[in-house]
């Protein structure tokens, strides 16, 4: 029985689940030419590796992801991208505080705007320098401005093939090939990242069944829910 117990207990730690809000930055309220942006209070630092100079730019109302009047900001190399070459730009937050992505939208072209061209697009995702993921595709971007005005909905659930929507980052890396030379991001999807510690307290001898299980989260954005699976009700312990 004991052992029945603790192994219940192993089960809620691993299946419970801690709420976080989701921001959503569009960078209409960011200045023009500016090379960060600030997300809730965090900033996001751009740093070009390749491909011309990544700023808060727009070339006029209705030419971000969802094409309304208003809408008409977004990150890009517009002003300074090159023919035949490749783009790479780092999206970091300052003090390298972990968040998680979640999506964002990209207009992929060549030089000359082209949406109809070949390429891939490269998403690594790095926690204090160290590679926590890498996300690659070459198809199913948008080659047509009747639809999301140009933009690839980038999901980072199923992009590449794996779901990395919930690894804790610090620096964002886009990198292309072939003839994507040029990319407008826009609509910044992300989360803060936390962390969750965990403790337990076992069972009575004899079948007693007042074993608990206590788990604390940290970073993130408090206000925290929790879910214990199959059972244990909605607060930090069970």
């Amino acid at each position: 029985m004991e052992r029945k117990l603790l192994s219940s207990l192993l089960c809620f730690l691993l299946c419970i689940t801690v709420g976080r809000a989701q921001n959503l930055e569009v960078f209409e309220d960011e200045p023009l030419n500016q090379k960060f942006f600030t997300s809730n209070s965090q900033v996001f630092n751009i740093t070009t590796q390749a491909g011309g100079t990544f700023q808060v730019y727009s070339v006029g109302p209705g030419f971000g992801w969802n094409g309304t009047v208003a809408d008409d900001k977004y990150i890009d190399n517009f002003t300074t991208k090159q023919n035949n070459v490749p783009f790479t730009v780092t999206i970091a937050t300052a003090g390298a505080v972990p968040f998680v992505l979640k999506s964002f939208y990209g207009y992929l072209a060549n030089y000359q705007d082209l949406l109809n061209v070949s390429g891939s697009l490269t998403v690594v995702g790095k926690l204090g320098g160290v590679t926590q993921f890498t996300a690659t595709a070459s198809t199913g971007f948008n080659t047509t401005l009747a639809s999301q005005n140009g933009f690839t909905f980038i999901n980072m659930t199923t992009y590449g093939g794996s779901n990395n929507s919930n690894k804790a980052i610090d620096e964002l890396v886009l990198s292309s090939t072939n003839n994507y030379h040029y990319i407008a991001i826009d609509a910044f999807k992300w989360a803060p990242a936390y962390t969750v510690a965990s403790s337990s307290t076992g069972v009575s001898c004899n079948g007693g069944a007042n074993g608990t299980a206590t788990v604390t989260p940290s970073g993130g954005t408090p206000g925290y829910t929790y879910s214990w699976a199959p059972s244990g009700g909605t607060a930090a312990t069970a």
